[in-house]
């Protein structure tokens, strides 16, 4: 069976790296890797005349939500180069993307992520041992509760 290009994937998680430091962006799409990856790239080049001296990174991250995405701020705002060679898929899941997303999130460090994105994890779900499953409330509570 031929290899799926990671471009034409829907229903992922994936990783961008950058290339200066580092850090890595998780994001999730139910498009296409490649279409979710190009928007990425045309942001992030649209900003990248945006150099900051220290004064001006302070001030602008005082505002709130200056660029739409992570990947955008970490360019502008720490003056990075990102590897978009180096983007990939890392895990598909079609129901609960954001779940796996966050998980992802956690066990990757350091990340340019803003936070866990729409799903918090409970705490016991982090670590070499972390819970790879299609996680629920109901299971992480249970299995807090059993680790106390």
């Amino acid at each position: 069976k031929d290899k799926l290009d990671d471009t034409v994937k829907t229903d992922c998680i994936y990783k961008i790296p950058c290339k200066t430091c580092k850090k890595v962006y998780i994001g999730e799409t139910g498009r296409t890797f490649g279409v979710r990856l190009e928007e990425h790239r045309k942001e992030s080049e649209n900003m990248g005349g945006a150099i900051y001296t220290r004064a001006q990174r302070r001030e602008a991250e005082k505002e709130e939500n200056m660029n739409r995405s992570a990947v955008t701020d970490h360019t502008t705002r720490d003056n990075c180069v990102i590897d978009w060679e180096g983007a990939r898929v890392i895990d598909r899941e079609e129901n609960r993307r954001w779940i796996k997303e966050a998980i992802w999130i956690r066990k990757s460090t350091p990340v340019m992520n803003r936070d866990e994105r729409d799903y918090t994890l409970s705490h016991v779900c982090a670590g070499p041992n972390s819970c790879h499953c299609n996680a629920t409330r109901r299971h992480h509570a249970a299995r807090s509760d059993s680790l106390q």
